[in-house]
């Protein structure tokens, strides 16, 4: 888009004034950012993608190598593919009145067996941002592939861009060690990029005085950490300062974390520089992860142990519910109704509420309802073909559910119901009385 505000005018007069790429960066952009491929024949013959130079090779089959002719650490292609094509970013690190400027070169490498390898260079987009915040993206424009970040119109001109992920996640292969920063910065301690994205470790310096902290007690790990996974960047600051208190060096930082993990799953305390800056934080590790090993076995076994009580209790429980369901229910165990087809009984038995789980394969049995003292469970048959078993709750005296085989209700459901409700009475005055006389009560 056109720039319109003061500071876009600004921006747009200065990047007019930037120096094209250099043959120097190009060149060290060539070597430095691709792997450069020797075509190895079925005869042993090697083909170099940079010169085009062949040669013999000799002894074993190595995956890497050097042309004899340019020089070229190359990487051995053993398969039949005979083209390879690369694409990476670079940044180029420079300013500008009061601004720092980072532009992004995308260049893309094709090799041919046989053929000099080619190398397309256009820039692609280029970052400027001051002390204040201000902050400006010229680039190209952007096919619309949301997720690829190299889809870029070389045949657009160099314009103000919004500020959107779309042009702010692009991922920088690697960054010309030649570069000039804002005084502000190099005060802040800037003395490299150490694997960091330059704009993160730059805008860092700028405005997040941990960032410098870090930079400047040359905690390199940490600071890749810091910058990158948000979360520990909320959780460990604290640890942070405590190793730069005593003068301890964080050189293998995803051990580092581990081991703060460690020592927290164990309870002992993390900001104790004892625990927290080991002099061998590997072996210390190790040793606390063989801790928490044993540990964790230890109460395996204990959750396994009480999972066996607990299951013994339960097995004593349910077999004491079976052996007294005659005893419990027995005011109830002769009641049945009838209404001529339909007659209604109470289950006698524990095993009778397993015979009807299994005849009418539901949970009557699975789901110990023979436990439940509140709880009335018959089963209405016609003959000897069961049809539907009934729940009555006992203290509110009403029908809980009836279902026949899978849960599912028969064409008798209402005359089962309506029975069994009829007889309800019935059932409120044996909750009163003991009867050892069975009967036959009629609808």
């Amino acid at each position: 888009m056109k720039p319109k505000t003061a500071l876009h005018k600004k921006v747009a007069r200065l990047s007019a004034t930037l120096r094209p790429i250099t043959a120097t960066q190009k060149q060290w952009a060539y070597s430095q950012c691709f792997e450069h491929i020797a075509y190895r024949g079925k005869n042993g013959s090697m083909v170099c993608s940079e010169c085009t130079h062949e040669w013999t090779a000799e002894g074993k089959q190595d995956n890497k190598c050097r042309c004899p002719k340019c020089g070229a650490k190359l990487t051995v292609s053993h398969s039949l593919k005979r083209k390879s094509t690369q694409t990476i970013h670079f940044a180029i690190v420079t300013i500008r009145a009061n601004f720092q400027v980072i532009r992004v070169i995308h260049v893309e490498y094709n090799s041919r067996k046989g053929e000099k390898a080619e190398y397309i260079v256009n820039e692609a987009l280029q970052r400027w941002f001051d002390a204040e915040g201000n902050e400006v993206n010229i680039a190209r424009k952007k096919h619309f592939m949301p997720r690829y970040c190299d889809a870029w119109n070389f045949d657009s001109d160099m314009e103000i861009r919004s500020r959107t992920t779309n042009y702010n996640n692009i991922p920088i292969y690697a960054t010309y060690p030649k570069c000039r920063v804002l005084p502000i910065i190099r005060r802040n301690g800037f003395n490299g990029f150490h694997y960091t994205d330059p704009y993160d470790l730059l805008k860092g310096l700028m405005s997040d005085n941990k960032v410098e902290t870090l930079v400047k007690t040359r905690q390199y790990g940490l600071l890749s950490y810091y910058l990158y996974r948000s979360q520990y960047r909320r959780d460990s600051w604290q640890l942070i300062r405590i190793c730069l208190r005593h003068g301890y060096k964080v050189k293998d930082v995803t051990t580092w974390y581990d081991h703060i993990n460690t020592l927290e799953r164990l309870g002992m305390d993390t900001h104790n520089p004892i625990y927290l800056c080991p002099p061998n934080l590997r072996s210390e590790h190790n040793r606390l992860v063989e801790l928490l090993k044993r540990r964790d076995e230890k109460e395996r076994i204990e959750r396994e142990r009480n999972a066996e009580i607990q299951r013994k209790i339960r097995q004593r429980k349910d077999d004491e519910a079976k052996k007294t369901y005659p005893q419990r229910m027995s005011r109830y165990l002769d009641l049945v109704f009838s209404d001529g087809l339909i007659e209604i009984t109470v289950l006698q038995s524990a095993e009778d509420f397993y015979n009807e789980g299994e005849i009418m394969h539901h949970c009557v049995y699975s789901n110990a309802y023979y436990a439940e003292n509140n709880s009335l469970v018959m089963s209405a048959h016609i003959g000897d073909k069961r049809i539907e078993t009934i729940e009555i709750d006992l203290q509110r005296l009403i029908i809980s559910q009836s279902h026949g085989a899978y849960n599912q209700d028969t064409k008798y459901h209402n005359r089962i119901v309506s029975l069994v409700q009829r007889n309800l009475n019935k059932i409120a005055r044996r909750a009163n009385q003991k009867s050892e006389n069975a009967g036959v009560i009629s609808a």
